[in-house]
C-alpha cells in the first residue's frame, strides 16, 4: 500500500495489487469547512499514474450528516472522485448510512456501491458481487 494524502480529518491509500484507492474520512474536531477542504485537498492530488482504479470512500469513523448543505458540498466533491474511477463504493458502519448512501446515490445518478465491511468493500470494488 502507498499512502498518498494524510491529514487529521482525511487519508488517501493505494492499493495497487487490487488497483483500488481507499479515501477515509477520520473522526476529528474538524469543522465541516476545514473536512471539506481536507477532501478538496485529497482530490487535487495526481492520481493518473495509477488510472483505472475503484475507489472506496470509508466513512464508518464520522457521524452522519444530512443537512442539505453538506449534502450539497460532498456530492460535488462525490461526482469529481466518481468521474475518475471504475468503480465507487461507501464504506459505512450503519443501515441508516447505507440508506442514506442509496438515497443520495437515487438524488444524483451516480452509482454508489454500498459496504459494511472491508472485505466487503474490497470484493465490489474489484468487481465481485
Amino acid at each position: 500500500m502507498k499512502v498518498l494524502y494524510d491529514d487529521p480529518n482525511f487519508s488517501v491509500v493505494y492499493y495497487p495489487l487490487d488497483k483500488v484507492m481507499v479515501a477515509t474520512r477520520k473522526a476529528s474536531d474538524a469543522s465541516v469547512e476545514e473536512a471539506l477542504g481536507s477532501m478538496r485537498k485529497a482530490l487535487a492530488i495526481d492520481v493518473r499514474e495509477y488510472m483505472p482504479y475503484a475507489m472506496i470512500l470509508d466513512v464508518r469513523a464520522v457521524i452522519g450528516r444530512s443537512d442539505p448543505d453538506f449534502e450539497r458540498a460532498t456530492a460535488e466533491l462525490r461526482g469529481i472522485a466518481q468521474r475518475q474511477v471504475t468503480r465507487f463504493v461507501t464504506l459505512v458502519a450503519t443501515v441508516a448510512g447505507a440508506l442514506q448512501v442509496r438515497r443520495m446515490s437515487a438524488e444524483s445518478g451516480y452509482p454508489l456501491l454500498v459496504a459494511t465491511t472491508e472485505e466487503e468493500a474490497f470484493r465490489l470494488a474489484r468487481g465481485g458481487a
